[in-house]
């Protein structure tokens, strides 16, 4: 009985050493794409990350502002996933307006080899290259007044780069926020125009000078001659 209870105790120590050692392996394969830098002459890949950052909006009420996107591992070319992130957007303003955005490199180290795919107010607003998202998208969706919507991101890794393209690269991103009324005339223009017209205080014109008579030279005084008084006749 004894040594059948010894030989149950080494089998489960050999179990949980064999799962240990399973589990070491594990991390091992998956740290290098959890932002660990492979060491040099392991020949595995570095990986490319990315990192986004967030600016205020004066006519939206944007939800977080600052590093909404720590630097994070993009999976292997082909594989499923990707860094997304999620802003909401809200607008402050007395009239309906969309969106409009751009993602500016800081700076563009992956313009050709990362995917960017984003909506908001379930319309699509960005789509393509992340090169191409440094320029302002077309104005999408549609945010009345006091209305908000959650800006949704994925990007991932395009297939049949060369590893050069993306290995060990770090991309950061400024993301900003325009907006646009529904003539198409950006929102802050107007109001721009408005302030300036309001703050313009009115030419006042100033009240004509009173008219003084003009003052001539004195006219000359026309002496009459003087009658004597009529003499009257003495009676005798």
């Amino acid at each position: 009985m004894r040594h059948e209870a010894d030989r149950d105790t080494l089998s489960a120590v050999a179990r949980v050493a064999g799962a240990l050692v399973g589990l070491a392996l594990v991390l091992v394969a998956v740290a290098p794409w959890r932002g660990v830098p492979p060491q040099p002459g392991s020949g595995a890949l570095a990986p490319a990350q990315i990192e986004v950052r967030v600016l205020a909006a004066g006519e939206f009420e944007v939800d977080p502002i600052g590093t909404v996107l720590e630097p994070t591992v993009f999976p292997a070319p082909g594989e499923r996933g990707g860094p997304t992130l999620a802003v909401t957007v809200r607008n402050i303003t007395g009239v309906p307006l969309r969106v409009s955005l751009r993602l500016i490199g800081l700076p563009p180290t992956l313009d050709r080899a990362v995917k960017v795919r984003g909506s908001v107010a379930g319309a699509v607003i960005v789509n393509g290259p992340l090169g191409a998202a440094g320029e302002w998208s077309r104005p999408a969706g549609l945010l009345r007044s006091g209305q908000q919507s959650t800006l949704r991101m994925r990007f991932k890794l395009l297939e049949g780069l060369p590893p050069e393209a993306w290995r060990g690269k770090l991309d950061v991103r400024q993301l900003e926020f325009r907006a646009v009324k529904l003539d198409g005339t950006p929102a802050a223009d107007a109001q721009t125009t408005q302030s300036t017209t309001a703050e313009t205080p009115p030419a006042q014109t100033s009240p004509a000078p009173a008219t003084t008579p003009a003052v001539g030279p004195p006219m000359p005084t026309t002496s009459q001659p003087t009658t004597p008084p009529a003499s009257t006749p003495t009676t005798p």
